[in-house]
């Protein structure tokens, strides 16, 4: 029979995949309203906590100081947090089917081949 502790991880872990479900559209209607600038979804799309302010903004077009403003804006919104140092997005727009997402990937060799290095 598995722990107390065991149990509570795991209840936990359902409650996140459902809150995330349940707010998926209020999530990709804020993105839509706060990433306006392509370079900015972008930007978001690439901020996974794997890269530097720096690798994020050569991929999207940005410079690091910009880069650097835009992630102190999207901790204080709550849609990305820190991460060892880093920032990471609460969820990848390509993830949640953001489809002007989708179409900048594609559309931006860089953008496609970092996402494929992180992704694995």
């Amino acid at each position: 029979m598995p722990e107390a502790s065991d149990r509570t991880i795991v209840l936990l872990e359902e409650l996140v995949a459902w809150t995330r479900f349940a707010n998926r559209n209020a999530l990709i209607e804020l993105l839509n309203t706060e990433l306006k600038d392509p370079k900015h979804l972008l930007a978001f799309e690439l901020s996974d906590g794997s890269r530097t302010q720096k690798q994020v903004g050569d991929a999207a077009g940005l410079s690091q100081p910009a880069v650097s403003i835009l992630w102190k804006k999207w901790r204080r919104l709550g849609i990305a947090r820190d991460a060892d140092g880093r920032l990471t997005h609460i969820a990848r727009p390509t993830d949640i089917g953001m489809e002007r997402a989708e179409k900048l990937v594609a559309a931006s060799p860089s953008a496609k081949k970092a996402t494929e290095e992180t992704d694995g």
